[in-house]
């Protein structure tokens, strides 16, 4: 059947759904109506084919998704201007009616300093243990984490077999330019955070003891406009810091953290909650009492980072400096 008496058949009072499998270089594109499929066709990965298949249906209301994987959020910001009511959806959260919060470009923009540092941190240490894997086949060992100056040019001194010891240079040499690219990314982070439209939620949360330039920062980029969360529950479960919940009659278990949400947040406010117990009297009372309950220091310091985010929903939104005891 050709396009146009596809087009006739259709009630054009009733909406069409689009459904999209997005890669690299190659798009399936899957139309409904009225719980039939219309069209199903595969067309290479760029908008302007889909704008051509999907044009003849412009006088109809037109409902889309996709899953954002490495697309991000450019085709929804496409579709959204052709009139197409989109929505991004998150691949572990499927099914799902309303789709993932998409940010602004400034957002996302803001977002790559603190990513991009995290990949060349987790590249660093990767790197690391690589020359500790090849020293200690030499029964060279040391148990430092990281790799002072002194230590890499003692390293670099060592007598190894040639081979060996062109490989430990080139690692060397690697290792070097991420930690001066990592410490170009650092001094960018306070400047950029004051200077941006989130410069208020900044200085707030930077009010925390534990919170720092990098968490501060990587909250407000992070989460952007906090108000979306109308309570820290639901800021909680955005992070993938709530636990998840069985029920069996009229009793509810809790078990680990659910693990979903932003990994990255999930991790700085760890480290965080480690720093505030040593600071507020009030924190480190809480933390020892879930500690003896539940006979976990690692289950206690999660529940401080619950109670963190918290602080850091009420403190954002009453526009209010972190108080010790409080």
């Amino acid at each position: 059947m050709s396009r146009s008496k596809i087009i006739n058949k259709l009630d054009p009072s009733q909406p069409i759904y689009i459904g999209l499998d997005v890669h690299k270089n190659k798009w399936s594109v899957c139309i409904y109506h009225q719980d039939e499929i219309v069209e199903q066709h595969t067309i290479p990965g760029e908008y302007t084919s889909l704008n051509k298949l999907l044009n003849k249906y412009q006088t109809m209301i037109r409902y889309s998704a996709y899953d954002a994987g490495f697309l991000g959020f450019y085709l929804h910001r496409y579709l959204e201007n052709d009139g197409i009511k989109n929505i991004v959806i998150s691949s572990h959260k499927i099914p799902s009616e309303t789709g993932i919060h998409v940010p602004s470009e400034e957002l996302v923009d803001l977002r790559q300093i603190l990513r991009t540092r995290d990949k060349l941190m987790r590249t660093k240490r990767s790197i690391i243990n690589r020359i500790k894997m090849l020293l200690h086949q030499f029964e060279i060992k040391f148990t430092s984490q990281g790799l002072t100056k002194e230590k890499i040019e003692e390293i670099k001194n060592y007598d190894l077999p040639e081979n060996t010891k062109l490989s430990i240079s080139i690692y060397l040499e690697n290792l070097e330019l991420i930690i001066k690219q990592a410490s170009q990314l650092l001094n960018r982070v306070h400047s950029v955070a004051l200077n941006s439209k989130y410069s208020d939620n900044y200085k707030i949360l930077t009010t925390i003891p534990g919170v720092g330039p990098i968490t501060g920062a990587m909250l407000c980029f992070e989460i952007g406009d906090f108000t979306r969360f109308s309570s820290s529950k639901k800021l909680a479960s955005y992070i993938g810091i709530t636990p998840r919940e069985f029920s069996s009659g009229e009793h509810v278990y809790r078990g680990r953290i659910t693990g979903q949400g932003n990994a990255l947040l999930r991790s700085v406010l760890v480290e965080a909650s480690w720093v505030l117990i040593g600071k507020d009297p009030k924190i480190r009372r809480f933390y020892d009492k879930v500690k003896i309950n539940s006979g976990s220091g690692k289950k206690a310091i999660v529940a401080v980072g619950r109670k963190l985010i918290h602080i850091i929903h009420s403190i954002v939104l009453n526009n209010q400096c972190y108080s010790i005891g409080e």
